[in-house]
């Protein structure tokens, strides 16, 4: 398990480090340090997201399939629930660029999801390789 997360969390922030550097600097030119600000709070919103989801795939993965698909999506859902309210309360209490915050959370999910699902095929490849004694 400690491995396997590992690998995904660097990914992660590989994910994180390359958003830096093609993305800082032309925010920090044309939108100011705010939009930066706002931004990086988004990333890292989407990256704990999917720390998360990583590892509720790994807790899940060797258990029974009833118990997967709860892990799977009722995480899904709970890690949902708490961005959005975590979400409205940053843009409420806080003085974030809404729209750099919210098209930097749209973009994070959508790029973490992509390593999720990509997570999710190796292992179950891994796994039915290891089932089928190849």
């Amino acid at each position: 398990m400690g491995t396997e997360f590992l690998r995904f969390a660097r990914q992660v922030g590989a994910i994180l480090i390359a958003a830096a550097f093609l993305g800082g600097y032309p925010l920090y030119v044309y939108w100011g340090v705010d939009m930066v600000r706002a931004v990086a709070v988004g990333f890292g919103i989407g990256a704990l997201n999917a720390l998360a989801g990583g590892l509720s795939a790994i807790w899940s993965f060797d258990r029974t399939h009833p118990v997967f698909l709860k892990a799977l999506l009722g995480g899904m859902v709970v890690r949902m629930l708490v961005v959005c309210v975590g979400l409205v309360l940053l843009i409420k209490f806080t003085a974030l660029s809404v729209y750099g915050l919210v098209f930097s959370l749209f973009l994070s999910y959508l790029l973490f999801q992509i390593l999720e699902i990509r997570f999710f095929v190796k292992r179950a490849a891994v796994r039915r390789a290891s089932q089928e004694g190849v």
